[in-house]
């Protein structure tokens, strides 16, 4: 709580023969400020191709922190697709944790 946060990258896959449009990505759910969403860098991705976007986990308390990725395009049976995200929010980082320890 408080630090750096742990970073993960997902890739979007267009497996589809459409272009898939108006990309947009959000966090939802009871502890959504806790997963930062960086935007994919495009709107469009043609078939075959990807793109990337960043979830950042900076807890709010020291607790189990729950939400859904929500990605919405164009796609007309899976849109928004869900992903479900957890974290632990910790009161001390590895090293406070053993300094704390040693007092």
């Amino acid at each position: 709580v408080g630090f750096t946060g742990k970073t993960k990258t997902f890739t979007i896959h267009n497996i589809g023969t459409e272009m898939l449009k108006k990309l947009r990505v959000t966090s939802t759910g009871a502890h959504r400020r806790d997963f930062v969403v960086t935007q994919p860098g495009v709107k469009k991705i043609a078939p075959g191709e990807s793109a990337t976007f960043d979830v950042t986990f900076l807890p709010q308390k020291h607790k189990k922190r729950r939400a859904s990725i929500q990605i919405r395009s164009n796609d007309s049976n899976e849109s928004p697709f869900s992903v479900k995200v957890t974290g632990d929010g910790l009161k001390y980082t590895c090293w406070e944790l053993i300094e704390e320890l040693l007092k």
